[in-house]
């Protein structure tokens, strides 16, 4: 096999592991495997959207000392992928752990109590969703629903999440994040709607996407990032990790990087040493990033 042809071939299982692997629920978890969540947790199943046309689990984790009827209302943090946040048993490869973080951190009193709120994937349909843009993959084109599911949080989530459960609905308390595909649509969240998230956790995003259309974007309309808050972060083992090549996740995170940079956007980067793309390295990230969502 050549050097060019092996080379290809790598970047190719790159691509398809950076949009199809451990984030799908193509794959059910094992009923064997039992569930590990702690704290609250409030699974609102086959919560219909009209927008998308179709319907997935939400999952509310509620923190510590939750009660609706207590006058404490509390921030929100919107996450992607949700089977894999707080339960090993739904999740495909592991879960990141947010519920016992969390719990700890509003324990120790590092972080004031949040709620997050989980949505599910569904399944094949994630590229479509977490996509802006149309992209090629594998001789494929796909993606492009990325409008129509953001707007399905701001104009049927959301206004469900504020009328169930003591939120804070203010953009100053309203926070996305999410990991690969799911740290994208979190960046495009935040660039279409900062009148709504005040600060996003870009996460192993996948800048690459669409000839890095969503990084265009950021550049063309930075303007609109000018008062929010944003984690950016990359394994140096994430992707097409090839001898003597530079890492093209890493170029496009510095790229992203030096746009917020050079129009003083407020952020934190950061390249974690060794990190793969899965969820054990984001679970082991995740204090971080909330010590910087909700302090700075």
């Amino acid at each position: 096999m050549s050097s060019r042809f092996s080379n290809l071939l790598i970047v190719s299982t790159a691509i398809f592991t950076l949009l199809f692997s451990p984030r799908s629920d193509s794959v059910r978890a094992s009923s064997e495997r039992p569930s590990t969540v702690t704290g609250q947790l409030i699974i609102h199943e086959a919560f219909r959207s009209e927008i998308l046309d179709n319907a997935r689990a939400i999952r509310v984790w509620l923190p510590p000392g939750y009660d609706v009827n207590r006058p404490e209302r509390y921030p929100v943090l919107y996450m992607h992928d949700g089977q894999n946040l707080f339960d090993d048993a739904t999740s495909f490869v592991g879960e990141w752990k947010v519920d016992e973080t969390l719990t700890r951190l509003v324990g120790d009193k590092s972080i004031e109590p949040v709620i997050v709120v989980g949505i599910d994937n569904t399944g094949m349909s994630r590229v479509s969703e977490y996509t802006v843009d149309r992209g090629r993959v594998r001789e494929s084109e796909m993606g492009g629903r990325g409008s129509d599911y953001m707007k399905f949080i701001i104009d049927e989530l959301k206004p469900m999440i504020d009328s169930t459960y003591a939120t804070r609905p203010d953009r100053d308390s309203t926070m996305v994040g999410g990991s690969s595909l799911g740290g994208l649509i979190s960046l495009d969240l935040a660039i279409a709607y900062p009148e709504i998230f005040a600060r996003a956790a870009v996460i192993s995003p996948s800048l690459w996407w669409a000839d890095r259309a969503a990084l265009k974007r950021a550049e063309s309309q930075v303007e609109r990032l000018k008062s929010s808050r944003i984690w950016i972060d990359m394994g140096t083992r994430e992707g097409d990790v090839v001898e003597n090549r530079p890492n093209v996740h890493l170029q496009n995170l510095r790229d992203l990087v030096a746009i917020l940079q050079a129009n003083n956007i407020e952020h934190r980067s950061v390249e974690v040493e060794g990190a793969e793309h899965n969820e054990r390295a984001w679970s082991a990230r995740f204090e971080q990033i909330m010590l910087y969502l909700l302090n700075g």
